[in-house]
Order: C-alpha cells, then structure tokens, then sequence
C-alpha cells in the first residue's frame, strides 16, 4: 500500500512550483495540479515521446488528495427545512 500525500515531500517533486504555493488553499493548488494533469492526460493520449505514467498517477493522487482538502474546507451552511404534510 502507498503512503498518504503529503503537500511538502509529492508536490515539488511532480510540479514545478515555488513556495510560496506550499501554504496556498488546497483549491489554488489543485487548480495547478489539475492543468498538469490535463497536460499529461494529453500527452499520453497522443502518445507523446515525454509521457509519464508514474508522473501521472502522481498528479491524479495530488488532485484527489488536494480537492479533497478543498471540498473539506467548505464552511458548513446550516439549512432548516419545514415540511408541512397535509392532513
């Protein structure tokens, strides 16, 4: 089994990123990382020459892990519902 992602040891290591980005909202970041994966998605389709898989698997790790962490950070809108039956 893999080990869990971990922003500070996967990300510098599948994108080319500065710092600043490592304390950035997960939903900024996954923005980035879902482009390169669309990029490498691409790539393989068309059976490019500079195609990763590992590289690949990497970055759908990353995005999942990262929108995760963006859906997670949602704020919670709490919604009453009536609902009248009639009699």
């Amino acid at each position: 089994m893999s080990r869990p992602y971990n922003r500070a040891y996967d990300l510098p290591r599948i994108l080319p990123i500065e710092a600043s980005l490592m304390s950035a909202p997960a939903a900024d970041v996954a923005k980035l990382i879902r482009r390169a994966l669309e990029a490498e998605k691409l790539r393989g389709i068309t059976g490019h020459w500079s195609y990763n898989l590992p590289r690949h698997a990497a970055l759908i790790r990353a995005y999942a892990a990262e929108a995760g962490a963006a859906f997670d950070a949602l704020p919670v809108v709490a919604t009453s519902t009536v609902v009248e039956y009639a009699s």
